[in-house]
């Protein structure tokens, strides 16, 4: 008798278990899954700009308030650049195909926030004049740099190093020399894994020369004056004055053009 009731309790256990089971099993599949970003997904989105500012004073402790960088390179201009570049760059840094362990927390703060969040912060960076001068190289070679965008850089990049946003190529126009020089230098080298398939080829043979000539001729490729803010001064309005970046000492005096 004993043994009877306790088979019938395990044969209850087995149901409710196999219920219980069944029951997760089926709300996995029907729940619905987070998609991943993508440049497309991400870009298709109406970003608002109000919302982006707040997002934005994260990015500026490093890019600076209005969006400028460092002439040392070490924090590239975001103000002017098209928004899929810039979509792109953070879902790369996000999935760790560009390695850069500084804005890991960031993006990853971003990105947690949703992808609208994203699309928000590009939409505000999209709103800021870019720095009327820029830090570029010596000047000492740029015939030699002026062939090789024309030869290797254009065809991609665009006549005035305008980019295209809609194939992702970055506005390289008015970037400063320094940061121009250790991207590229770090694409041939393969210490940055996210560079162009075919920029790789064609910068392979690249030597350290070559790659500082065709930075320093980029460098100095103006960007329209409606990009430009109307001064070297210009602060950005959102930002209040006891606000201090990394890089405290923007480029407000660069190398004379």
């Amino acid at each position: 008798m004993k043994s009877n009731i306790h088979t019938k309790h395990l044969l209850v256990r087995i149901m409710l278990t196999g219920l219980i089971s069944q029951f997760f099993i089926s709300f996995a599949v029907a729940a619905p899954l987070i998609a991943k970003p993508s440049v497309a997904s991400v870009g298709a989105l109406k970003g608002d700009a109000k919302k982006g500012k707040d997002a934005f004073h994260t990015c500026a402790l490093c890019h600076t308030p209005e969006g400028w960088g460092s002439e040392e390179g070490n924090y590239p201009q975001l103000s002017g650049q098209h928004p899929n570049v810039l979509i792109k760059q953070l879902i790369d840094i996000k999935s760790g195909n560009r390695a850069v362990p500084t804005m890991i927390p960031f993006s990853d703060e971003i990105f947690d926030k949703g992808h609208q969040h994203v699309a928000d912060v590009v939409s505000y960076i999209a709103t800021l004049p870019m720095i009327p001068k820029n830090s570029v190289g010596q000047g000492d070679d740029l015939d030699k740099g002026k062939k090789l965008y024309t030869s290797q850089c254009e065809s991609c990049h665009g006549k005035h190093a305008e980019g295209n946003n809609e194939k992702g190529y970055p506005l390289l126009q008015g970037q400063h020399y320094e940061y121009l020089f250790r991207q590229t230098l770090w694409i041939k080298d393969g210490l940055r894994k996210n560079g162009d398939k075919k920029m790789e080829k064609r910068i392979a043979a690249f030597s350290d020369a070559d790659i500082r000539a065709v930075s320093d001729y980029i460098s100095r490729i103006k960007p329209d004056k409606n990009k430009l803010a109307d001064s070297a001064d210009w602060q950005n309005p959102d930002f209040h004055g006891d606000f201090v970046s990394v890089p405290a000492n923007v480029t407000k005096k660069s190398n004379s053009q």
